[in-house]
């Protein structure tokens, strides 16, 4: 199954109560190779979360996945942060870098395709 198409929404600040309430998954950073590293906790998160049918989901302090049922209504909670790792799109301790996934998307799979016709009137 191809991954849902997802867009950055920003960096925001976490605190109690959780901005995004459910911790989905817990990753293993490579300090070796970081940028690729965090690139998959980002993707491997998306998919996880898509499977449990959220549509916000955000990576917090580099390596931890988090969304919720509601977290269009609740990642802002706390407002915006400038503490992420901008350049990985992850958050850092006690900042999130959300993400969304992208409405309106059509899979080529989920395609019916029709056959127009044209109707005269007279």
């Amino acid at each position: 199954m191809a991954l849902h198409p997802y867009e950055t929404v920003g960096c925001f600040k976490d605190a109690t109560p959780r901005a995004l309430p459910v911790l989905v998954q817990w990753y293993s950073v490579n300090q070796r190779d970081l940028a690729n590293s965090l690139a998959s906790i980002i993707h491997e998160c998306a998919t996880a979360v898509y499977e449990n049918g959220f549509r916000y989901f955000g990576v917090e302090y580099r390596y931890e996945c988090w969304s919720g049922l509601n977290g269009d209504m609740t990642y802002n909670r706390h407002g915006r942060s400038n503490s992420c790792l901008w350049n990985y799109s992850v958050g850092n301790a006690w900042s999130i870098f959300v993400y969304r996934f992208v409405e309106g998307y059509l899979s080529v799979h989920n395609l019916t395709l029709y056959k127009f016709c044209t109707v005269i009137f007279f």
